[in-house]
Order: C-alpha cells, then structure tokens, then sequence
C-alpha cells in the first residue's frame, strides 16, 4: 500500500530546472552540440521503473551545474532511442564532446548511489 502511494507521487514527478527536455526536433543542438559533459535520461509513461530513477537523476543533476541533465521521453519519437540502443527503460546514456561513451550505457533501474557513482566518474572522465 505505502509502495504504491510511493509510485503515485513519483508517476506525477516531472522534469526539474536542471534537466532539460529534448526532443527528436532538438536532440542535436541539445545533446550533441553542446560543450558540457551530457547525460540523458530515457523514460517512457508506461514505464514502472522510470519514475524513481527519474526522481533520482533531477536530485543528482540540482547538485551538479557541470553536468547538462537531458530527460527524453521515448515516446516523443523512437528513431533517437532506437539510434542509441535504448533497451529496455529507464536508460542512461552519455555523451561527452558530442560522442556517445558507450561503455557507461545503463540499461535499467539502478540504485541511486550507483546511478550518482557512474554520473561523478563520467564528469571525472569527460575532457
């Protein structure tokens, strides 16, 4: 009962100030022409998981100004999810210098404090 009240409020939880929505018409400009180390976070509606490790990645990226926080939602257009080998959701992705780092893909919930270790070690890492 207190678990799906918990899901409720999170279902409802939308993008903060600090991640940005992107979309097929923007991904682009927004994700790979941009000079700061990029993480995006794929999400869907329809997807149990995905409101908790979005709530996760807002309080993460309010914490890191570094970082540009990208939220796209899978159903705004499949083509970019399907270019970067979105599956299943919730997925991560990032991008630094406008070049996938495909060895730090997440597929699938995480925990938060291991979500925020891969997020800290990829800032580290981006030059």
């Amino acid at each position: 009962m207190i678990k799906a009240g918990l899901l409720a409020v999170l279902a409802s939880f939308s993008l903060s100030d600090s991640v940005h929505n992107v979309t097929p018409d923007n991904f682009n400009d927004s994700v790979l022409n941009n000079p700061k180390p990029v993480v995006v976070d794929f999400y869907a509606g329809w997807c149990g998981s995905c409101p908790e490790m979005k709530y996760y990645f807002n309080e993460i990226c309010e914490e890191n100004s570094r970082l540009y926080c990208a939220g796209y939602d899978f159903d705004s257009g499949e083509e970019i999810p399907a270019t970067y080998g979105v599956d299943p959701l919730p997925a991560f992705r990032f991008f630094c210098n406008g070049k996938e780092d495909e060895s730090r893909r997440i597929d699938g919930a995480i925990p938060k404090e291991q979500l925020e270790s891969k997020i800290l070690d990829f800032l580290d890492n981006c030059n």
